[in-house]
């Protein structure tokens, strides 16, 4: 009976540390900025940035359009953080094919800006097409 218990507890600490390293093996990623084409509001394409950081830090978020003037820009804070951005143009601009946006998302710590393309195709299911440079 006793060697029943002590294999058996050798069991579950086996297969509960094997469990772990799988789960922080999959945790590393190269970037903790995800964007995406999260819809439309009022005929309006909406995107949602999330910023996956596991400590607190600020970023600079600048949106700007095909000619580089920046529509929007703003400095957040803090951990996890998830914003929307509803980019006001209309339904016929959208799909022409000079149109496009560029988000930067820049780090204050580092400076290390990360750029996303976003283009819209017809072809596309959505139509809107997020691409990391």
């Amino acid at each position: 009976m006793k060697k029943a218990t002590i294999l058996s507890t050798a069991l579950f600490f086996l297969f509960s540390i094997a469990g772990t390293q799988s789960i922080f093996a999959m945790e590393k990623t190269d970037t903790c900025v995800d964007l995406r084409f999260a819809g439309h509001v009022r005929h309006h394409p909406l995107f949602r940035l999330d910023l996956n950081n596991k400590e607190s830090g600020a970023y600079h978020v600048t949106i700007k359009d095909e000619n580089d003037e920046i529509l929007y820009a703003e400095k957040i804070s803090g951990v996890l953080i998830t914003r929307h951005y509803e980019i006001l143009v209309d339904e016929a601009d959208l799909y022409d094919a000079d149109f496009g946006l560029k988000l930067e998302i820049t780090p204050v710590q580092n400076n290390k800006t990360e750029v996303y393309t976003v283009k819209a195709k017809s072809s596309s299911p959505g139509g809107i097409v997020v691409a990391r440079l």
